[in-house]
């Protein structure tokens, strides 16, 4: 039985091979993940929004996003920031989701991560 590393790495190298092959022009016109600019410091600034995004309930919807937030992520070779705005009139991402964002995201773009921002406006 391989260890849970090498399996880790091995399922993402075939989900970055997938997403090389995915067309995500129905997630691009969500606009739920885009490059707003760089920081002060001259750094990306990714932006994810779920106003568009959590609502879907398109077949293999959640799978398209994963595998274009993983490709977009694989792609930076920088220190970068992610803005996650959350709209709390739409559900959060489940759990499972998230971990496997978190285990699929390349240990390279996770180390380039400088900051992780999370923006939940209130409402009154």
């Amino acid at each position: 039985i391989p260890d849970v590393a090498e399996a880790t790495v091995s399922r993402r190298k075939s989900i970055l091979e997938e997403a090389a092959k995915t067309d995500f022009s129905t997630i691009i016109g969500q606009h739920f993940l885009f490059h707003a600019g760089k920081d002060n410091e001259g750094r990306p600034v990714y932006v994810l929004h779920n106003k568009n995004f959590w609502q879907k309930d398109e077949p293999g919807f959640w799978n398209k996003a994963l595998l274009y937030f993983l490709k977009t992520i694989a792609d930076v070779s920088e220190p970068f920031s992610v803005v996650y705005v959350h709209d709390s009139r739409v559900p959060l991402p489940s759990f499972h989701w998230l971990r496997r964002l978190y285990l699929f995201t390349d240990p390279e773009a996770r180390a380039n991560l400088h900051s992780l921002f999370v923006l939940n406006p209130s409402s009154g």
